[in-house]
């Protein structure tokens, strides 16, 4: 039963008689609590298809920010450290990784390489500094991201990202 229908039950109702009333008011009440469960049912259903982004970042700041633009959207799981990236390594929700390469670059290069050979191949997102001095880290970026956002990086240029690699994955 719609709105509409249960609104002319209520006005029909006023109408007829007590028993019928009765009978009338508890049909068009269950009817709008099937509809606000099925409603309920069709919003959770739409929260748990969601796909899941992991921000890493140690900068606090763009964690939050890339979470309130993403939160509409996407779930989100954050981490700051190297330690709480591994240890999300095991969470098969993950459906895109962006990585700010900022500390322990050897250390995530050598993370990524182990998602990669790990698991399904999550696409990664790394927004990177470029260091002329450290040509072999570039090498091992380029190797294991799908995408490298050199910085500085604007907010606009990582959703566009993310939004490629929903295309091309149809995962994200």
């Amino acid at each position: 039963m719609f709105p509409s229908d249960v609104a002319k039950t209520l006005i029909s109702v006023r109408n007829a008689s007590k028993h019928s009333r009765e009978r009338s008011l508890k049909t068009a009440l269950s009817s709008s609590s099937k509809m606000m469960s099925l409603d309920a049912t069709i919003l959770n259903a739409g929260i748990q298809s969601r796909k899941t982004i992991l921000i890493h970042s140690a900068d606090r700041d763009l964690r939050s920010s890339l979470s309130i633009l993403l939160q509409d959207r996407y779930s989100i799981v954050t981490s700051e450290s190297l330690e709480s990236l591994i240890s999300q390594r095991q969470n098969t929700s993950i459906s895109l990784l962006v990585i700010d390469l900022e500390k322990s670059i050897p250390e995530l290069l050598d993370e990524f390489e182990s998602r990669r050979f790990s698991r399904s191949n999550v696409p990664i997102i790394v927004l990177y500094a470029f260091r002329m001095a450290r040509p072999e880290w570039e090498k091992k970026i380029r190797k294991l991201a799908n995408q490298i956002l050199y910085k500085p990086v604007q907010t606009d240029q990582i959703l566009n990202a993310i939004a490629i690699e929903e295309h091309l994955n149809l995962k994200v």
